[in-house]
């Protein structure tokens, strides 16, 4: 089945419908995300790339590299580099050099695991509102059952989860 997206002329499928309603909705949810961390100082990409460093350094017990950070964030190393950087200006992470290769060791600083705890917080509430706006918006759409675009996109345990967390 194909459909037009909006005006455009350009037929769709309902998977890419599905997939640009998705993507919308993210959008919308790193903005609504980006201003609750303002009150943090932090960027919903400086919020991640820290949440990763503080996640990588509890699993190893130790100071990371930002390539395992970019691994665990699935970020290319250049932005996990550069988010790194104005994350050690701000106090959040030391970096220092690796004593076996050419490399970073970090760690994220008793300031910057504050800082993360309460800007989590923010994006937490952030999420929460954001799902339940969108299950909102879906439920609207299609009546009570979930829409297509939902069936395509999230699987129903997921879904279930969904409503359980709002």
């Amino acid at each position: 089945m194909r459909a037009a997206y909006g005006r455009s002329d350009i037929p769709l499928d309902e998977a890419t419908l599905a997939g640009l309603k998705l993507w919308r909705s993210a959008m919308r949810w790193r903005r609504r995300a980006d201003r609750a961390l303002a009150a943090f100082d932090l960027t919903i990409t400086q919020w991640f790339v820290l949440l990763a460093a503080q996640a990588v350094v509890q699993q190893t017990g130790d100071a990371t590299t930002q390539n395992a950070v970019a691994e665990w964030g699935e970020l290319d190393r250049v932005t996990v580099s550069q988010v790194m950087r104005v994350l050690e200006q701000k106090g959040l992470v030391d970096r220092g050099p690796h004593a076996e290769r050419i490399a970073y060791r970090l760690r994220v600083t008793p300031r910057g695991a504050r800082l993360l705890s309460g800007a989590s917080s923010a994006v937490d509430e952030t999420s929460r509102m954001s799902l339940q706006s969108f299950l909102v918006m879906e439920e609207e759409a299609e009546g009570a059952a979930p829409s297509e675009m939902i069936r395509y996109v999230v699987d129903r345990r997921l879904l279930s989860v969904l409503h359980r967390v709002i």
